[in-house]
């Protein structure tokens, strides 16, 4: 479902989410879930700035982030994805 397994940075996504999508769809932050699994030790409530540092880093067109849920259930549609 994600376009390259073995890359830590495509291998899971990160999914911006607003406030409704936080309240129903990611709470505690799940929608950060590429930075969840690349330092799974750092706080729920930290994932955010997790994301900015990354997002400034020189891996950050590899990253596999998703403007919203949407698009990312589209994104499994690809081939890359099946």
């Amino acid at each position: 479902m994600v376009p390259d397994s073995n890359d830590p940075l495509r291998n899971t996504r990160t999914t911006r989410a607003g406030f409704i999508e936080r309240l129903f769809i990611a709470p505690y932050y799940v929608n950060y879930h590429l930075e969840h699994h690349l330092l799974f030790y750092v706080p729920c409530y930290n994932l955010p700035h997790v994301h900015r540092i990354l997002t400034r880093g020189p891996h950050a067109a590899r990253m596999e982030v998703q403007p919203n849920y949407a698009a990312g259930a589209a994104a499994c549609d690809r081939p890359a994805c099946q």
